[in-house]
């Protein structure tokens, strides 16, 4: 099987995965934030923990040290998201354009230790409110 069509189905798998709804941060070392853009024919995924920030662009990947200020700001972002709800946000009609393959489409996970929290869908660069900023961000660590 293709490459990309692997990384393409196994970030579909990640995104159909059941919800945990407790909200609490634990350690550090536990925490890892994903975002997954996906289009026909192209990936693009930032994967951050406290000690490595990885980015796969369809085949390739990127491995470096993640910094402690990158670290602090994902932190900071994170704490003002309401995780058990990340799932029920709310992703505004013009943010759709996915569903008929009109755009890429993205989600974030957050994994916290054996828990996971899924955003819903929706389109790279029109990300609901509540995760925005994060989403701007994890997305900036690929320029």
């Amino acid at each position: 099987m293709h490459k990309s069509l692997k990384t393409m189905i196994l970030s579909f798998f990640v995104v159909s995965c059941s919800v945990n709804s407790n909200s609490k941060l634990n350690d550090n070392n536990q925490l890892e934030i994903i975002r997954n853009q996906i289009t026909r024919g192209n990936s693009q995924s930032q994967i951050v923990n406290s000690n490595e920030t990885l980015i796969v662009v369809n085949n390739d990947t990127i491995m470096k040290k993640t910094k402690k200020e990158d670290w602090q700001k994902i932190e900071t972002m994170l704490h003002k998201i309401e995780l058990s709800n990340l799932e029920i946000i709310v992703v505004d009609e013009s943010a759709k354009a996915h569903q008929y393959d009109g755009a890429p489409i993205t989600t974030i996970t957050v994994k916290d230790g054996a828990k996971n929290y899924y955003s819903p869908s929706y389109d790279t660069s029109k990300a609901p409110k509540e995760i925005h900023d994060l989403d701007e961000f994890l997305s900036s660590l690929s320029k």
